[in-house]
């Protein structure tokens, strides 16, 4: 009984992770499909971040964005976050720092999922 509930726990995890970083990628689609592999094969590459990781590791993330686009890092940012609100329909997180807002919208999933169980 203990491996049901680890199994849809585990469930609930990858369910949130899925969320999230189908948000992302509908924000680095209004830069292409080709620029959009390009920009994550560099994050794998230059910054050691493998898609799947970004949800663990925001901060990562939000570093690798700043460095790979600059000044332009605040558009992308800002398309995330406009993706992670309206798709996943929460508003209210106090903050504009995508980092802080992909941890809080992984654990309001999760809290969500996990008031399913």
């Amino acid at each position: 009984m203990g491996m049901e509930k680890t199994a849809k726990s585990l469930t609930i995890v990858e369910e949130s992770d899925k969320q999230l970083l189908d948000c992302i990628d509908k924000a680095f689609d209004t830069l292409g499909e080709s620029v959009k592999q390009v920009v994550f094969w560099n994050f794998e590459r230059m910054f050691k971040l493998k898609r799947a990781e970004i949800p663990d590791q925001p901060e990562r993330f939000v570093e690798a964005i700043r460095s790979m686009f600059g000044p332009g890092a605040s558009i992308i940012e800002r398309n995330i976050l406009r993706e992670i609100s309206n798709s996943l329909q929460l508003t209210n997180f106090e903050t504009r720092e995508l980092a802080i807002v992909i941890t809080k919208a992984r654990n309001h999933i999760r809290q969500l999922k996990h008031g399913d169980v």
